[in-house]
């Protein structure tokens, strides 16, 4: 007997697939791929051959961080001259009563911050700064003295500082008033008892009603208004200094030559129209 059979073995299929990607993060972002793929079906019969590549962002093709031969850097030494950056309004006469001095600051006060330093050699240095700020408004009296006032502030949806001046508490004056005595009483609940003495007895608890919701609610607080007075002159003085955090305490931060970076601004104001000034005779002197 002879077979007329011979065995014979077929592949169904082969695939070969490949990926490669790369990203580059954080600022700018960057990610790019590519995706391959090879499928053979039944030896030959059928090939299908698949590849796909994708880019999205900026790539950056940038310098090293750092090398020896970087320029070096000087953050302190950026920030001077630049602490204020601006005192508004400006108005040198007829200023407002009701209008707050606002000041715009380069950084916030108060907040901490780090920077990494280029030291030219290589090697970087991580410095810690906040920004101090000290501020006055004063009043010019009757004899030509400068008189300090109580200041508040409120930061602005602009970022802005607002400096402005509370009214004076008034006095109020309270009388008391003797209540007449009467029989005693007794409530309809019978619980409490008042006596002839006028004192109220309770023998159970009462909750308290809850506090109206104020006036403004639930619109936003408004912006502060000012308590200046007409006619008078004002000064309006602001330092801001910034501090680095050096051996476990803040102190007065330096340039690399030693200078300390300070700013400090003067706006004179007067809510009322300008002076005028007599000017004096002068009397000519004879030759």
């Amino acid at each position: 007997f002879k077979s007329y059979c011979n065995s014979k073995s077929i592949s169904l299929f082969r695939i070969k697939t490949g990926a490669w990607l790369v990203g580059k993060f954080p600022n700018p972002e960057y990610v790019a791929g590519a995706l391959s793929a090879d499928i053979d079906l039944f030896d030959g019969l059928c090939k299908i051959s698949y590849s796909q590549s994708f880019e999205k962002g900026t790539n950056c093709n940038g310098t090293e961080v750092v090398t020896a031969n970087a320029a070096q850097e000087d953050e302190a030494a950026d920030l001077r001259n630049k602490l204020i950056q601006s005192i508004a309004p400006n108005s040198r006469y007829n200023f407002p009563v009701t209008s707050t001095v606002n000041v715009k600051y380069a950084l916030v006060p108060d907040r901490v911050f780090d920077v990494a330093e280029n030291q030219g050699d290589g090697t970087i240095k991580n410095r810690t700064f906040k920004l101090m700020i000290t501020r006055s408004l004063e009043v010019k009296n009757a004899s030509g003295t400068w008189v300090a006032l109580t200041l508040n502030s409120r930061v602005n949806n602009l970022g802005e500082y607002q400096y402005f001046t509370k009214p004076p508490i008034s006095n109020v004056v309270t009388t008391q008033v003797a209540l007449p005595t009467a029989p005693a009483l007794n409530t309809n609940n019978g619980n409490s008892i008042m006596s002839a003495n006028g004192a109220f007895h309770a023998t159970t608890i009462v909750s308290p009603v809850p506090p109206p919701p104020p006036p403004n609610y639930p619109n936003p607080i408004p912006d502060p208004v000012n308590n200046l007075v007409a006619n008078n002159d004002y000064r309006f003085i602001v330092t801001a200094t910034l501090k680095e955090f050096i051996g476990n305490a803040w102190s007065s931060a330096l340039t690399r030559t030693g200078l300390a970076v300070i700013e400090t601004k003067t706006f004179l104001f007067r809510t009322g129209a300008m002076q005028m000034v007599q000017a004096n005779s002068i009397t000519p002197i004879a030759k």
